[in-house]
């Protein structure tokens, strides 16, 4: 991955400092960053956490269930999709 990544990345770094250097794009770029991150922290403690109280193959399987529960909602609130019958 880094083989492929790291190249690509260099190439786009100039574009990156000129974009960074306009009026409040780093605090932009900060306020983002941060829930993001916490976010991410947050979802990866519960899962192990699930993990630990639970057995693997639970946190399996609640994390398909709130896939399809996901899926379902997605397609409920946003339509576009024609139910058919298997």
């Amino acid at each position: 991955n880094c083989a492929i990544f790291l190249p690509l990345s260099a190439a786009e770094l100039p574009d990156v400092r000129r974009f960074l250097e306009g009026e409040g794009e780093v605090m932009r770029l900060v306020y983002f960053l941060i829930p993001y991150v916490l976010l991410g922290a947050l979802l990866n403690y519960a899962t192990f956490w699930c993990t630990a109280a639970n057995s693997p193959l639970s946190t399996a399987v609640a994390g398909n269930a709130k896939g399809i529960l996901s899926t379902l909602v997605g397609l409920v609130s946003f339509g576009g999709a024609h139910f058919t019958g298997l």
